[in-house]
């Protein structure tokens, strides 16, 4: 009984979260807005003078009013040395997880498909390698979309921006 309030309950968050007529209050302001907060960058302070930095860049969609997180998307390279990108994915919880998530970059004829890895109380995470083409689609593009099953059933479709994103790739490649 336990594990069904728990799912209901994170149904209830999807559904909220991803409506598709926005909730409107008397004075007709959005009550469940989701706003992106943009690409940015950041870097680990190494453990030690010898070990190597690690930076990615992120880009986060959120609750306006009560800055609630629905999705966040980071990419970053596990060494100096790596072509290969490796992406992490948080998405909301209430997602299908034996279906595959869907990536896109705006409408590219080749998706790049994944699998969630894990769900916490923080969202369903997922950790990818994302190819030299990959990044370059993204750098040229304008959206990455991520598609994936919900309850319910239900088909989601969320968009990150790319706008940006070349430029703050720069500052860590």
């Amino acid at each position: 009984m336990k594990y069904f309030f728990r799912i209901f309950v994170a149904a209830a968050v999807l559904a909220a979260c991803f409506s598709a007529a926005p909730v409107v209050a008397d004075d007709a302001k959005p009550k469940n807005e989701v706003v992106e907060q943009g690409w940015t960058s950041h870097c680990d302070k190494p453990a030690t003078k010898d070990a190597p930095k690690y930076c990615e860049v992120a880009n986060a969609l959120v609750m306006k009013d009560s800055h609630m997180q629905v999705a966040t998307f980071a990419v970053g390279f596990p060494d100096k040395n790596s072509k290969t990108a490796r992406g992490a994915v948080v998405l909301p919880l209430g997602i299908l997880v034996q279906q595959d998530v869907i990536m896109n970059v705006d409408d590219s004829k080749t998706p790049f498909t994944f699998r969630v890895q894990y769900c916490t109380p923080g969202g369903c995470f997922s950790y990818i390698n994302l190819s030299p083409a990959v990044i370059e689609d993204m750098k040229k593009g304008s959206k990455a979309h991520f598609s994936f099953a919900a309850v319910g059933p239900q088909k989601i479709d969320i968009a990150f921006s790319l706008s940006g994103f070349g430029k703050t790739m720069k500052g860590i490649q």
